[in-house]
């Protein structure tokens, strides 16, 4: 099965993912607890990549497509990144 972006994806270690997810994680509860859970995902997607953006994490996109294909099947979804 073939996947493919437009993005270069960098390796990184488990303690590095586990840093990073536990950082993000803590940007995400606070904008939950700041503003609420009534606004459109958008909003929160958009402030989590500001805010992600001033903690210091480098080329921050709200969403990346990917396109998964295997034989003739071919779909493209949207992961955050």
């Amino acid at each position: 099965m073939a996947i493919k972006t437009a993005c270069h994806v960098r390796l990184i270690c488990e303690q590095d993912f586990y840093e990073i997810d536990y950082r993000v994680t803590g940007l995400a509860f606070e904008i939950q607890n700041e503003m609420g859970r009534l606004w459109d995902e958008k909003i929160y997607q958009n402030e989590l990549a500001r805010r992600c953006r001033g903690a210091g994490f480098a080329n921050v996109e709200t969403e990346v497509p990917i396109v998964v294909s295997y034989q003739s099947f071919s779909k493209k979804y949207y992961v955050g990144r």
